[in-house]
């Protein structure tokens, strides 16, 4: 996407640009079980399904947006929760409307976690509500481990999360698109939801996993250079 709007915006010849995205160590960003069990006991969210979304605390992220949006959500489940790793200037703004929508026990702001990994094993679903992004590499995290996407339509999204393979692409700032997608991911049975995180990982390490960025990096070095 944003290789042709450059080239749209720009009228650069299509033919000398070379796309590489962003990647990541995907050895590292692995599920593991005993990790997952022990996270979510510890967080005393054993019986519960998981949403978790991961970012600084700011507009682009649309936090607001969301936590209004799980509130509604809420309307049609009652065994969720919505958990906010990340800090940032509206986290007072966000407490304060967590408070007011009486769903401190439904909604957790953590602050900054340094077990992201963990906190990703222990999840049943992960949501990007975000107004604008780049080609963010928490997706790609949470993607290589494993946690099924709901994701808006902006930036890089699609580029990770393929409608109805690896999660739900929905507009931005769309609240019945955005709870219609995370009912749907709840109401998949376990397996069809493992599937579609499957799929996901399997994309990001076939088309994002660093090495291989890095050696398309090379590769494009070397044929400016015998150019």
């Amino acid at each position: 996407a944003a290789l042709e709007r450059y080239v749209e915006v720009k009228n650069a010849p299509v033919q000398k640009i070379r796309k590489i995205f962003n990647g990541i160590e995907t050895t590292k960003f692995q599920y593991n079980e005993e990790k997952r069990k022990a996270k979510r006991k510890n967080l005393g969210l054993e019986n519960k399904f998981i949403w978790l979304s991961v970012g600084r605390l700011t507009e682009a992220k649309n936090f607001s947006f969301l936590i209004s949006s799980f509130s509604e959500y809420l309307n049609h489940t009652d065994d969720c929760v919505l958990l906010i790793a990340g800090e940032g200037e509206l986290r007072l703004d966000l407490s304060a409307q967590v408070v007011a929508l009486n769903l401190k026990s439904k909604i957790k702001l953590l602050g900054i976690q340094t077990d992201v990994i963990d906190l990703m094993s222990a999840s049943d679903a992960y949501v990007m509500s975000s107004l604008w992004e780049g080609l963010p590499l928490v997706l790609l995290e949470a993607a290589s481990i494993g946690l099924p996407i709901v994701a808006t339509d902006v930036g890089g999204n699609p580029e990770i999360v393929t409608h109805n393979e690896t999660g739900f692409i929905v507009p931005s700032s769309d609240q019945a698109s955005l709870i219609a997608a995370m009912l749907k991911m709840y109401q998949l049975s376990e397996p069809e939801r493992k599937k579609l995180g499957m799929n996901g990982s399997e994309n990001v390490n076939a088309h994002f996993d660093l090495e291989s960025i890095v050696d398309q990096w090379e590769s494009t070095y070397n044929e400016f250079i015998r150019n």
